[in-house]
Protein backbone atom coordinates (compact mmCIF):
# COMPACT_ATOMS: atom_id res chain seq x y z
CA UNK A 1 0.00 0.00 0.00
CA UNK A 2 1.35 3.48 -0.88
CA UNK A 3 -0.04 6.41 1.06
CA UNK A 4 -0.24 9.76 -0.76
CA UNK A 5 -0.03 11.76 2.46
CA UNK A 6 2.62 12.67 4.98
CA UNK A 7 0.50 12.73 8.18
CA UNK A 8 0.13 9.74 10.52
CA UNK A 9 -3.53 8.85 10.31
CA UNK A 10 -6.10 6.42 11.61
CA UNK A 11 -8.65 5.21 9.02
CA UNK A 12 -12.20 5.41 10.28
CA UNK A 13 -14.60 4.97 7.33
CA UNK A 14 -14.00 4.06 3.66
CA UNK A 15 -16.06 6.39 1.53
CA UNK A 16 -15.72 5.09 -2.06
CA UNK A 17 -13.54 3.01 -4.43
CA UNK A 18 -12.95 4.01 -8.09
CA UNK A 19 -10.42 3.18 -10.81
CA UNK A 20 -7.39 5.36 -11.45
CA UNK A 21 -8.05 5.22 -15.25
CA UNK A 22 -9.74 7.89 -17.30
CA UNK A 23 -12.62 8.40 -14.95
CA UNK A 24 -12.74 11.60 -13.02
CA UNK A 25 -12.08 10.79 -9.32
CA UNK A 26 -14.77 11.94 -6.96
CA UNK A 27 -14.26 15.10 -4.91
CA UNK A 28 -11.71 14.68 -2.22
CA UNK A 29 -13.23 13.92 1.14
CA UNK A 30 -12.34 15.76 4.28
CA UNK A 31 -10.00 14.56 6.98
CA UNK A 32 -10.47 15.72 10.50
CA UNK A 33 -8.05 16.38 13.30
CA UNK A 34 -9.73 15.28 16.46
CA UNK A 35 -9.44 15.02 20.18
CA UNK A 36 -9.98 11.53 21.53
CA UNK A 37 -13.03 11.37 23.77
CA UNK A 38 -13.29 7.64 24.35
CA UNK A 39 -11.60 4.42 23.22
CA UNK A 40 -13.50 1.20 22.49
CA UNK A 41 -11.85 -2.10 21.43
CA UNK A 42 -13.11 -3.47 18.07
CA UNK A 43 -11.91 -6.07 15.52
CA UNK A 44 -10.95 -5.38 11.90
CA UNK A 45 -10.54 -8.26 9.38
CA UNK A 46 -7.60 -7.80 6.97
CA UNK A 47 -6.98 -10.63 4.44
CA UNK A 48 -8.57 -13.24 6.68
CA UNK A 49 -6.45 -12.20 9.64
CA UNK A 50 -7.89 -10.44 12.64
CA UNK A 51 -6.10 -7.38 13.93
CA UNK A 52 -7.27 -5.87 17.20
CA UNK A 53 -7.38 -2.10 16.98
CA UNK A 54 -8.96 0.74 18.89
CA UNK A 55 -11.97 2.59 17.57
CA UNK A 56 -12.08 6.20 18.68
CA UNK A 57 -15.00 8.43 19.44
CA UNK A 58 -13.83 11.89 18.47
CA UNK A 59 -14.58 15.54 18.46
CA UNK A 60 -13.75 17.39 15.20
CA UNK A 61 -11.03 20.01 15.49
CA UNK A 62 -10.19 20.74 11.85
CA UNK A 63 -10.45 19.04 8.44
CA UNK A 64 -7.82 18.25 5.74
CA UNK A 65 -8.08 16.31 2.40
CA UNK A 66 -6.03 13.10 1.76
CA UNK A 67 -6.19 10.04 -0.49
CA UNK A 68 -4.71 6.54 -0.42
CA UNK A 69 -3.49 4.67 -3.59
CA UNK A 70 -3.92 0.88 -3.52
CA UNK A 71 -2.73 -1.22 -6.57
CA UNK A 72 -3.77 1.26 -9.28
CA UNK A 73 -7.09 1.89 -7.64
CA UNK A 74 -7.95 4.92 -5.60
CA UNK A 75 -9.63 4.31 -2.30
CA UNK A 76 -11.12 7.52 -1.06
CA UNK A 77 -11.17 7.38 2.66
CA UNK A 78 -11.91 9.56 5.57
CA UNK A 79 -8.91 9.78 7.85
CA UNK A 80 -8.39 11.35 11.22
CA UNK A 81 -5.33 12.83 12.80
CA UNK A 82 -5.76 12.49 16.52
CA UNK A 83 -4.24 13.98 19.60
CA UNK A 84 -4.40 11.62 22.55
CA UNK A 85 -5.01 13.44 25.84
CA UNK A 86 -4.03 11.46 28.94
CA UNK A 87 -6.89 11.22 31.37
CA UNK A 88 -6.17 11.52 35.10
CA UNK A 89 -6.25 8.39 37.20
CA UNK A 90 -9.78 8.14 38.60
CA UNK A 91 -10.19 8.35 42.36
CA UNK A 92 -12.21 5.45 43.77
CA UNK A 93 -15.72 6.61 44.52
CA UNK A 94 -17.33 4.78 47.41
CA UNK A 95 -20.81 4.78 45.87
CA UNK A 96 -21.67 1.29 47.15
CA UNK A 97 -21.40 2.33 50.80
CA UNK A 98 -24.20 4.64 51.97
CA UNK A 99 -22.10 5.60 55.00
CA UNK A 100 -18.95 6.30 52.96
CA UNK A 101 -16.94 9.32 54.06
CA UNK A 102 -15.03 11.86 51.99
CA UNK A 103 -13.12 13.47 54.88
CA UNK A 104 -12.17 12.67 58.49
CA UNK A 105 -10.96 14.74 61.44
CA UNK A 106 -9.94 13.71 64.97
CA UNK A 107 -10.29 15.79 68.15
CA UNK A 108 -9.23 14.92 71.67
CA UNK A 109 -11.30 11.79 72.28
CA UNK A 110 -13.79 12.03 69.41
CA UNK A 111 -13.81 11.93 65.65
CA UNK A 112 -16.08 13.12 62.86
CA UNK A 113 -16.44 12.25 59.21
CA UNK A 114 -18.02 14.04 56.28
CA UNK A 115 -20.41 11.85 54.32
CA UNK A 116 -20.87 11.98 50.56
CA UNK A 117 -24.17 13.83 50.92
CA UNK A 118 -22.55 16.53 53.09
CA UNK A 119 -23.89 15.24 56.41
CA UNK A 120 -21.51 14.92 59.37
CA UNK A 121 -21.31 11.80 61.51
CA UNK A 122 -19.31 11.68 64.76
CA UNK A 123 -18.20 9.09 67.32
CA UNK A 124 -16.35 8.94 70.63
CA UNK A 125 -16.55 11.17 73.69
CA UNK A 126 -19.57 13.50 73.80
CA UNK A 127 -19.29 15.07 77.25
CA UNK A 128 -19.46 18.58 75.75
CA UNK A 129 -21.74 17.70 72.84
CA UNK A 130 -18.74 17.67 70.51
CA UNK A 131 -19.92 14.45 68.85
CA UNK A 132 -23.48 15.73 68.25
CA UNK A 133 -23.41 17.59 64.92
CA UNK A 134 -26.39 19.59 63.64
CA UNK A 135 -29.00 17.42 61.98
CA UNK A 136 -30.30 17.90 58.43
CA UNK A 137 -27.43 20.19 57.45
CA UNK A 138 -24.84 19.74 54.71
CA UNK A 139 -21.21 20.77 54.89
CA UNK A 140 -18.12 20.76 52.68
CA UNK A 141 -15.32 20.49 55.29
CA UNK A 142 -14.79 19.60 58.94
CA UNK A 143 -12.12 20.33 61.56
CA UNK A 144 -12.10 19.23 65.19
CA UNK A 145 -10.69 20.86 68.31
CA UNK A 146 -9.99 18.97 71.51
CA UNK A 147 -13.55 19.18 72.92
CA UNK A 148 -15.47 20.90 70.12
CA UNK A 149 -16.09 20.53 66.40
CA UNK A 150 -16.51 22.90 63.44
CA UNK A 151 -17.77 22.46 59.89
CA UNK A 152 -17.85 24.66 56.80
CA UNK A 153 -20.98 25.11 54.70
CA UNK A 154 -20.98 25.52 50.93
CA UNK A 155 -21.90 29.20 51.29
CA UNK A 156 -18.83 29.84 53.47
CA UNK A 157 -20.64 29.97 56.83
CA UNK A 158 -19.12 28.09 59.76
CA UNK A 159 -21.02 26.05 62.33
CA UNK A 160 -19.40 24.82 65.56
CA UNK A 161 -20.68 22.68 68.43
CA UNK A 162 -19.35 21.35 71.73
CA UNK A 163 -17.30 23.16 74.38
CA UNK A 164 -17.70 26.92 73.87
CA UNK A 165 -15.22 28.18 76.46
CA UNK A 166 -13.53 31.41 75.29
CA UNK A 167 -15.96 31.49 72.35
CA UNK A 168 -14.12 28.73 70.49
CA UNK A 169 -17.43 27.33 69.18
CA UNK A 170 -18.81 30.78 68.24
CA UNK A 171 -17.56 31.77 64.77
CA UNK A 172 -17.78 35.44 63.76
CA UNK A 173 -21.04 36.55 62.24
CA UNK A 174 -21.37 37.97 58.75
CA UNK A 175 -18.06 36.49 57.62
CA UNK A 176 -17.52 33.67 55.16
CA UNK A 177 -14.53 31.39 54.72
CA UNK A 178 -13.03 29.02 52.18
CA UNK A 179 -11.24 26.83 54.77
CA UNK A 180 -11.13 26.34 58.54
CA UNK A 181 -8.71 24.75 61.02
CA UNK A 182 -9.50 24.00 64.66
CA UNK A 183 -6.68 23.87 67.20
CA UNK A 184 -7.00 22.63 70.77
CA UNK A 185 -8.86 25.73 71.97
CA UNK A 186 -9.10 28.12 69.04
CA UNK A 187 -10.14 28.18 65.37
CA UNK A 188 -8.79 30.05 62.36
CA UNK A 189 -10.57 30.55 59.06
CA UNK A 190 -9.26 31.53 55.64
CA UNK A 191 -11.33 34.13 53.82
CA UNK A 192 -11.74 34.31 50.07
CA UNK A 193 -9.48 37.38 49.89
CA UNK A 194 -6.58 35.40 51.40
CA UNK A 195 -6.88 37.01 54.83
CA UNK A 196 -7.07 35.06 58.11
CA UNK A 197 -9.56 35.45 60.95
CA UNK A 198 -9.33 33.53 64.26
CA UNK A 199 -11.51 33.13 67.33
CA UNK A 200 -11.50 31.31 70.68
CA UNK A 201 -8.72 31.11 73.30
CA UNK A 202 -6.01 33.66 72.51
CA UNK A 203 -3.25 32.72 74.93
CA UNK A 204 0.18 33.72 73.57
CA UNK A 205 -1.55 35.42 70.64
CA UNK A 206 -2.34 32.24 68.71
CA UNK A 207 -5.73 33.67 67.65
CA UNK A 208 -4.26 37.05 66.65
CA UNK A 209 -2.76 36.66 63.19
CA UNK A 210 -0.31 39.36 62.12
CA UNK A 211 -1.20 41.60 59.20
CA UNK A 212 -1.02 39.44 56.10
CA UNK A 213 -0.37 40.16 52.46
CA UNK A 214 -3.73 38.59 51.60
CA UNK A 215 -1.89 35.71 49.96
CA UNK A 216 -2.55 32.85 52.38
CA UNK A 217 -3.64 29.62 50.70
CA UNK A 218 -4.01 27.30 53.71
CA UNK A 219 -4.14 27.56 57.49
CA UNK A 220 -3.37 25.19 60.38
CA UNK A 221 -4.13 25.76 64.08
CA UNK A 222 -2.10 23.89 66.71
CA UNK A 223 -2.09 23.89 70.51
CA UNK A 224 -0.68 27.35 71.26
CA UNK A 225 0.39 28.46 67.80
CA UNK A 226 -0.97 28.83 64.27
CA UNK A 227 0.74 28.61 60.87
CA UNK A 228 -0.25 29.78 57.41
CA UNK A 229 1.03 28.76 53.98
CA UNK A 230 1.46 31.61 51.50
CA UNK A 231 1.14 31.56 47.72
CA UNK A 232 4.92 31.73 47.30
CA UNK A 233 5.38 28.55 49.37
CA UNK A 234 6.68 30.25 52.51
CA UNK A 235 5.19 29.60 55.95
CA UNK A 236 4.32 32.24 58.57
CA UNK A 237 3.53 31.21 62.18
CA UNK A 238 2.43 33.11 65.28
CA UNK A 239 1.57 32.40 68.92
CA UNK A 240 3.53 30.22 71.33
CA UNK A 241 7.14 29.58 70.33
CA UNK A 242 8.68 28.09 73.48
CA UNK A 243 10.42 25.26 71.60
CA UNK A 244 10.62 26.87 68.16
CA UNK A 245 7.29 25.50 66.90
CA UNK A 246 6.45 28.88 65.34
CA UNK A 247 9.86 29.42 63.71
CA UNK A 248 10.18 27.49 60.44
CA UNK A 249 13.90 26.93 59.76
CA UNK A 250 13.49 26.16 56.09
CA UNK A 251 12.49 28.81 53.50
CA UNK A 252 10.58 26.27 51.41
CA UNK A 253 8.86 26.35 49.09
CA UNK A 254 6.27 24.23 50.89
CA UNK A 255 3.05 22.75 49.55
CA UNK A 256 1.35 22.03 52.90
CA UNK A 257 1.65 22.84 56.60
CA UNK A 258 0.27 21.22 59.75
CA UNK A 259 0.64 22.59 63.28
CA UNK A 260 0.69 20.13 66.19
CA UNK A 261 0.88 20.45 69.96
CA UNK A 262 4.46 21.76 70.27
CA UNK A 263 5.75 21.24 66.75
CA UNK A 264 4.95 21.98 63.12
CA UNK A 265 5.59 20.03 59.93
CA UNK A 266 5.58 21.29 56.37
CA UNK A 267 5.65 19.36 53.12
CA UNK A 268 8.31 20.48 50.64
CA UNK A 269 7.83 20.44 46.87
CA UNK A 270 9.89 17.25 46.60
CA UNK A 271 7.50 15.45 48.94
CA UNK A 272 9.86 15.40 51.93
CA UNK A 273 8.61 16.59 55.32
CA UNK A 274 10.41 19.29 57.26
CA UNK A 275 9.53 19.64 60.98
CA UNK A 276 10.46 22.10 63.71
CA UNK A 277 9.76 22.41 67.45
CA UNK A 278 9.86 19.19 69.47
CA UNK A 279 10.02 17.09 66.28
CA UNK A 280 12.97 17.71 63.99
CA UNK A 281 13.57 14.36 62.29
CA UNK A 282 10.69 13.17 60.09
CA UNK A 283 11.16 10.03 57.97
CA UNK A 284 13.15 10.45 54.76
CA UNK A 285 10.26 9.38 52.54
CA UNK A 286 8.22 11.19 49.92
CA UNK A 287 4.73 12.01 51.17
CA UNK A 288 1.59 13.44 49.56
CA UNK A 289 -0.09 14.74 52.75
CA UNK A 290 0.72 15.37 56.43
CA UNK A 291 -1.16 15.83 59.70
CA UNK A 292 0.24 16.87 63.09
CA UNK A 293 -1.28 16.55 66.55
CA UNK A 294 -0.53 15.42 70.08
CA UNK A 295 -1.35 16.95 73.44
CA UNK A 296 0.18 19.19 76.07
CA UNK A 297 -0.17 19.46 79.84
CA UNK A 298 2.06 20.47 82.72
CA UNK A 299 3.00 16.84 83.20
CA UNK A 300 3.09 15.55 79.61
CA UNK A 301 3.93 17.06 76.23
CA UNK A 302 3.42 14.51 73.46
CA UNK A 303 3.97 15.21 69.79
CA UNK A 304 2.95 13.12 66.80
CA UNK A 305 2.72 13.53 63.04
CA UNK A 306 1.60 11.23 60.25
CA UNK A 307 1.75 11.34 56.48
CA UNK A 308 0.55 9.35 53.49
CA UNK A 309 2.95 8.06 50.85
CA UNK A 310 2.12 7.98 47.16
CA UNK A 311 1.28 4.28 47.46
CA UNK A 312 -1.31 5.07 50.15
CA UNK A 313 0.60 3.66 53.13
CA UNK A 314 0.63 5.71 56.33
CA UNK A 315 3.83 6.75 58.06
CA UNK A 316 3.84 8.24 61.57
CA UNK A 317 6.69 9.76 63.59
CA UNK A 318 7.37 11.63 66.81
CA UNK A 319 7.10 9.96 70.21
CA UNK A 320 5.64 6.94 68.42
CA UNK A 321 5.79 5.61 64.89
CA UNK A 322 2.75 3.35 65.26
CA UNK A 323 0.82 3.08 62.01
CA UNK A 324 -0.94 0.26 60.12
CA UNK A 325 1.11 -1.36 57.37
CA UNK A 326 -1.57 -3.63 55.96
CA UNK A 327 -3.81 -1.17 54.09
CA UNK A 328 -3.86 2.13 52.23
CA UNK A 329 -5.50 5.48 52.89
CA UNK A 330 -6.54 8.57 50.94
CA UNK A 331 -6.51 10.96 53.92
CA UNK A 332 -5.24 10.98 57.51
CA UNK A 333 -5.90 13.01 60.66
CA UNK A 334 -3.84 13.05 63.86
CA UNK A 335 -5.87 14.00 66.92
CA UNK A 336 -5.33 16.32 69.84
CA UNK A 337 -4.46 13.38 72.11
CA UNK A 338 -2.79 10.13 71.09
CA UNK A 339 -4.82 8.70 68.24
CA UNK A 340 -5.12 9.00 64.46
CA UNK A 341 -7.68 7.99 61.86
CA UNK A 342 -7.18 7.16 58.20
CA UNK A 343 -9.74 7.30 55.41
CA UNK A 344 -9.73 4.17 53.26
CA UNK A 345 -10.35 4.30 49.47
CA UNK A 346 -13.83 2.81 49.99
CA UNK A 347 -14.83 5.64 52.33
CA UNK A 348 -14.56 3.70 55.57
CA UNK A 349 -12.35 4.77 58.50
CA UNK A 350 -9.68 3.01 60.53
CA UNK A 351 -8.41 4.57 63.76
CA UNK A 352 -5.45 3.55 65.91
CA UNK A 353 -3.51 4.67 68.98
CA UNK A 354 -0.19 6.34 68.36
Amino acid sequence: MRICATALVITIVAMALVACGGEQPPPRPRVVEVEVIKEVPVEVVVEKEVEVVKEVVVEVIKEVPVEVVVEKEVEVVKEVVVEVVKAPTPTPTPTSNPNALTAVSVGGAHGCGLQMNGAVTCWGSNDHGQASPPEDENFTAISLGKTFSCALRANGDVSCWGNNSDGRATPPRDETFTAISAGHRHVCGLRADGDVRCWGHNGLGKASPPPTRDDVVSISAGYDHTCALREDGTIACWGGNSVGQASPPHPGPFTAVSAGSSHTCGLLENGRAECWGLITHPPAEELISISSGGYYSRQVNSVFSCGIRADGLARCWGESDSSPNDETFTAISVGKASSACGLRPDGSVRCWDI
